[in-house]
């Protein structure tokens, strides 16, 4: 039975809330235009607005959606269609769909794109490339170049669905996706599943202008899916996001990836400032800094108000040595970004190679409330702390960089170096051992221990560590240099001999082996090489008091003590406090038999170190042939 339009309608719930949301509505339009002084309300646009809603709703949802579609159809997006499936799928079934590889490529993308933003999330995919559990690459170097981060969002991908929210029978989706491609943001891949024999299979893929990619073959299985989808995925990122591909390869360790990727850069030229930024950086990670340096001047040449694009410059002039112009450069890039942590962090390194280190602790400190999470900084300010002589806080500065990354290696390292430092060396040795039980191949480690073990007298080990070191970096100077010193403890002279000229011509201005060569060759009698070794020594190093005391024995055991007293004073003029050289001189003038003046000498000795058994011994001797003149 019809209803009688005749009859009165009682309104529907529906209708009493439509109803209660316009009076809402007029209400707050009345009072809105109140507050905005609109007088004439009668005759004003917005009544004839107001009016007109209930006539023309569906219009203006209608353009609400299309508005809203434009605004966001201005991203560019990679719509992944449903893979298509071969005819043998119909006889013998795929152990996945066409819309199953479309979702799994999906997340592929999405693991790659996890990776670019260095998302702590282990990815999938950086587990496939790199095998490592974490996902992410751990760095080991004591000052690390980071990332600059700064990779645009890039484009978006989606799964064309099958399901869609409908209003009125237009798909919110579809207009969406029609903007974009009167924008022609909108770009779509289609694929294929290919067999390849009867467990195998490759994917095939395309887009409009690009392609095909082409990847496998890979087993017949979901395992065998996920790592074709992961293949698949970089292979279109390349082609659609070449600078979230480049960070997602930077933080899998893998720069030359990256490098290799930019072999042709990005069309776009909005994408160009970050590429040749990107491009920079892992040239920086490879050693390439000529190159890096210029791709970091073009990127700032193309955005001149980019502070990664200072910043990379300022890490390649860093490690390049020419830190005075780093610190000009990353002081340029936190002038346009204030709270750029890395910026903060690669300043105070450059102004602690520079000895800076008052400064260079405040910008480790600015880094770190910016970003508490940077172990390198921790790490770092503790070696600037340690330079300074303040051990207790650079080995709290170690312990934190080492509770946030247990497996840093270079911290145990230099946690060990202060521990020795402060006397602690059960406990150095101790963390030596574990940054070497990190990364076994770490000669710097392997050097620290063996001096902390010859200091102990342990010198067969000591020497074995310096050995280790010197096979794993041959052109290492300090160990070269070590491991003559534990040489000559041992009185392996022509040994430690060779190791010292081995450190000296890897390094020529090398004041200690220089010295130290000098000891070796008087203790082997060649007198005329050591004053020549000793003499360079104070060359370059001329407040060196144990190179001019060592000079002066090298005179005196020649009978040269006249010219040798001369070097002892040279030693007193620069350290004062110098007991053995008073000793030294009392010595030469007893052998001349000026015992007046042996014993004032060997009594200025005492008054510096009472306990000196030599000076002692010394003192009786001359005061007894001074007595019997």
């Amino acid at each position: 039975m019809s209803p009688d339009p005749s009859l009165p309608r009682h309104p529907s719930t529906a209708d009493i809330r439509i109803n209660s949301v316009l009076r809402a509505l007029r209400r707050s339009l009345k009072w809105t235009l109140r507050s905005l002084q609109v007088k004439n309300w009668s005759t004003s646009p917005l009544r004839w607005f107001w009016k007109s809603i209930p006539s023309y709703l569906p219009f203006y949802v209608l353009a609400c959606l299309v508005g809203f579609a434009a605004w966001k159809g201005r991203q560019e997006t990679t719509v992944i269609a449903e893979f298509h499936l071969p005819p043998q799928n119909a006889t013998v079934p795929l152990p996945f769909s066409g819309e199953t590889v479309a979702h799994v490529l999906l997340d592929a993308v999405s693991s790659i794109r996890s990776e670019a933003r260095a998302d702590p999330t282990p990815s999938p995919c950086g587990i496939l490339a790199t095998g490592n559990p974490s996902g992410h690459f751990t760095r080991t170097t004591k000052r690390s170049s980071l990332f600059p981060g700064d990779t645009p969002p890039g484009t978006s991908f989606q799964i064309r669905g099958r399901v869609a929210v409908e209003v009125k029978g237009i798909s919110v989706e579809a207009l969406i996706s029609v903007a974009r491609e009167i924008l022609e943001r909108e770009r779509t891949v289609t694929g294929d599943v290919v067999l390849d024999g009867a467990d195998k299979f490759r994917l095939m893929a395309r887009a409009e202008g690009l392609g095909p990619w082409t990847v496998g073959p890979f087993s017949l299985s979901f395992d065998g899916l996920r790592a074709a989808c992961c293949a698949l995925a970089e292979r279109i990122m390349e082609g659609t996001d070449k600078n979230v591909l480049a960070g997602a390869f930077f933080h899998r360790g893998q720069p030359e990836r990256v490098v290799e990727i930019y072999r042709e850069m990005p069309r776009d030229k909005g994408d160009l400032p970050i590429a040749h930024i990107n491009l920079g950086t892992a040239l920086l990670e490879t050693g390439n800094l000529e190159e890096a340096t210029w791709h970091f001047r073009e990127a700032i040449l193309l955005d001149p108000r980019s502070p990664a694009g200072f910043y990379g410059l300022g890490a390649a002039l860093d490690r390049g040595h020419k830190y005075d112009n780093a610190i000009a450069e990353y002081k340029r890039a936190l002038a346009l970004k204030p709270y750029f942590a890395e910026a903060h962090y690669g300043l105070a390194n450059a102004l602690a190679a520079e000895h800076r280190y008052d400064e260079a602790i405040t910008e480790y400190r600015r880094a770190l409330t910016l970003r508490p999470d940077l172990p390198e900084a921790y790490n770092n300010l503790g070696s600037a702390l340690k330079d300074m002589g303040r051990d207790e806080e650079a080995i709290g500065e170690y312990r934190k960089a080492l509770a946030q990354r247990p497996d840093f290696a270079v911290a145990h390292s230099n946690l060990g170096v202060a521990l020795v430092h402060a006397g602690r060396y059960d406990e150095g040795i101790s963390e030596y051992r574990k940054a070497l039980t990190l990364w076994p191949d770490y000669p710097e480690a392997h050097n620290n221990l063996g001096s902390a073990l010859s200091t102990l007298g342990r010198e067969t080990e000591g020497i074995s560590e310096y050995r280790k070191a010197l096979v794993l970096k041959p052109d290492y100077p300090d160990a070269h240099r070590n491991l003559g010193l534990a040489l000559l403890h041992v009185r392996h002279y022509d040994e430690a001999i060779v190791e010292y000229r081995k450190a000296i011509a890897l390094k020529p201005d090398y004041p200690d082996a220089h010295n130290e060569l000098g000891i070796a060759l008087i203790d082997q009698g060649q007198f005329a090489q050591a004053i020549h070794e000793l003499r360079r020594a104070v060359t370059l190093k001329p407040d060196f008091a144990e190179s001019f005391n060592n000079m002066g024995n090298a005179l005196a055991m020649q009978g040269r003590y006249d010219e040798a007293i001369v070097e002892y004073r040279r030693a007193l003029a620069v350290k004062p406090n110098f007991a053995l050289a008073h000793v030294m001189i009392a010595n030469a003038l007893a052998r001349e038999s000026r015992y007046d003046e042996a014993i004032a000498e060997y009594r200025k000795a005492l008054a510096l170190t009472p306990d000196d058994v030599i000076a002692q011994k010394g003192l009786r001797s001359a005061l007894g042939k001074a007595r019997s003149r």
